[in-house]
């Protein structure tokens, strides 16, 4: 079902995107292609559409579609007021979060 996107007034949660090659990966020359076919523009291209709406992150990649419409509004007030996780914060409390979700949530 269509929804309006809408910005809350503490800001936008925001994701900045990332891929990596694990350490040591057994696969390293899969998972590299695996990363070059992610960014490439077909796949962003692809991905900037419905059902998927993802934000294209290869520069080459012009932005379009819903997605457009939904970050057009203003879009550098937007992204003045987006909010990142603190990934530093966020793993430091990780076990016990997963912890209290094992007891609270999944049980």
């Amino acid at each position: 079902m269509p929804v309006e996107f809408v910005k809350p007034e503490t800001g936008a949660i925001a994701f900045k995107t990332t891929i990596h090659v694990v350490k040591n990966s057994p696969n390293a020359k899969l998972a590299a292609a695996l990363i070059e076919s992610a960014m490439s523009p077909e796949v962003q291209t692809a991905l900037m559409k419905s059902p998927y709406l993802i934000v294209p992150t290869n520069g080459k990649v012009k932005m379009e579609g819903e997605i457009s419409k939904a970050l057009a509004k203003d879009q550098v007030e937007l992204q003045k007021s987006f909010v990142f996780q603190d990934w530093k914060k966020i793993n430091e409390n990780r076990a016990a979060w997963i912890e209290r979700f094992n007891r609270e949530i999944k049980a």
